[in-house]
């Protein structure tokens, strides 16, 4: 089984991931994906650099490469989870492995992602958002795009077989999810 996990930024994507490794799924993030190759090339690591590498590599090689990418690094496991989709053809990429597949969308207020990013800079300092104005709009950009190869999160949630508002505790969010698992894995 494998389970694609796509949202707005900072609403959750890696909790989910976190939240089905803890239930024996092995996980990779296309956005690990790019990382490792920026390593490689000794490019800095930033949000900026992760995009514009993200849509090269799908201009180049399909957009799905990077749903590719991330399946192989899974390997042979049984079940999968393969978050950090942002372009609607790593979804089709990851629907045609003939294995059984389910879509989660999470989203949050942009309030409470805003808030978000700001502590996970602290952390990560990766996501460099000085200010609400800014944050919002570089998500526009990631929303939609005219771009076949760029993220088009919008269309990505219209794609979603199951959609997560993530606005509350983490006991509610896990119970949405919880919920997601006896569905999708039974």
């Amino acid at each position: 089984m494998i389970i694609g996990v796509a949202g707005t930024l900072a609403s959750g994507k890696d909790t989910v991931a976190e939240y089905l490794e803890e239930k024996g799924f092995t996980h990779y993030s296309t956005s690990d994906v790019i990382r490792d190759i920026l390593r490689e090339e000794k490019v800095e690591i930033n949000r900026d650099n992760l995009v514009k590498r993200a849509n090269e590599l799908r201009t180049k090689h399909g957009n799905g490469v990077l749903a590719k990418l991330a399946v192989e690094k899974c390997g042979k496991a049984k079940n999968k989870v393969i978050s950090a989709i942002r372009n609607p053809g790593e979804i089709e990429y990851l629907r045609e492995q003939g294995e059984k597949f389910s879509m989660i969308f999470v989203d949050a207020s942009i309030k409470t992602r805003f808030d978000r990013i700001v502590n996970r800079n602290k952390e990560r300092g990766e996501d460099n958002y000085s200010d609400f104005e800014t944050f919002k709009a570089k998500e526009e950009r990631e929303l939609k795009s005219d771009n076949p190869a760029s993220q088009q999160i919008t269309k990505c949630r219209e794609m979603a077989d199951h959609i997560i508002e993530n606005n509350s505790t983490f006991e509610m969010f896990y119970a949405d999810i919880e919920k997601i698992i006896k569905e999708v894995v039974s």
